[in-house]
């Protein structure tokens, strides 16, 4: 239950006054990696990266984004070598970022539904969570004026897509 009410105070946090600021996003990854180097370690997972832009944006929430999307990635990957590549390029006014991993992916038929909140598609048994995490990144990215979306990622992976304005 604390798990569930602190996801919904992070997901209300996010509003259109929050303060921005030029983000360094390499800064960002290290954070968040370094939060999540237990679960990291236990896995023996693995990430690779292109050096990554400086954005306008609010710093928590941009490692809250970074922090869901490879806890999502670590969590839900059973491969011997788990890993996600992280790539950015700048296209039409745009950072298009693509966390890829190589774990159990998404079904296509469920890509739109895993960013509705409490849309789970595993038994809480068989993965812990609440449900909020894709929700707090879809509104983190369009609060920004972005686009976040799912494509196949590595193997049976998948990979997170996602656009903030230059």
């Amino acid at each position: 239950m604390y798990g569930l009410i602190e996801s919904l105070l992070q997901l209300s946090k996010i509003n259109p006054d929050i303060k921005t600021e030029t983000v360094d996003l390499n800064k960002v990854l290290n954070e968040a990696a370094e939060f999540m180097r237990p679960d990291m370690q236990k896995k023996s997972f693995r990430i690779s990266t292109v050096v990554l832009p400086k954005v306008k944006a609010n710093h928590s929430l941009m490692l809250q984004l970074f922090e869901n999307l490879i806890g999502n990635a670590i969590k839900f990957n059973q491969s011997a070598a788990p890993t996600m590549e992280i790539s950015c390029e700048k296209k039409e006014g745009a950072y298009l970022f693509t966390f890829r991993d190589n774990g159990i992916g998404i079904e296509k038929k469920y890509r739109e539904k895993v960013f509705d909140i409490f849309q789970r598609l595993h038994a809480r048994e068989a993965y812990q969570g609440t449900g909020i995490g894709l929700t707090i990144c879809k509104k983190i990215i369009e609060q920004m004026n972005g686009k976040i979306w799912i494509e196949d990622g590595k193997e049976n992976g998948c990979a997170f897509c996602f656009t903030i304005p230059c």
